[in-house]
């Protein structure tokens, strides 16, 4: 089990059955390449918007990733 404290906390999910509102802030994390085709080790964090699944399946489809169907 994981122990929460300074610096370490969980994050909210969001669950299929209900959708996100237009204007809910996200965040995404993640390493690897960026825009500038630079790989960087440390985590990177941004804020984002929820999109329409439709767009999502769309994008992730040119990458040649199956997402659920929800």
């Amino acid at each position: 089990k994981l122990k929460t404290g300074k610096g370490l906390k969980t994050i909210k999910i969001s669950s299929s059955d209900k959708p996100l509102k237009k204007k809910t802030k996200c965040q995404v994390a993640g390493w690897g390449q960026t825009e500038k085709e630079k790989v960087v080790n440390d985590l990177l964090v941004t804020d984002v918007s929820p999109i329409n699944s439709t767009v999502c399946q769309t994008m992730w489809k040119k990458v040649r990733v199956k997402l659920p169907d929800n």
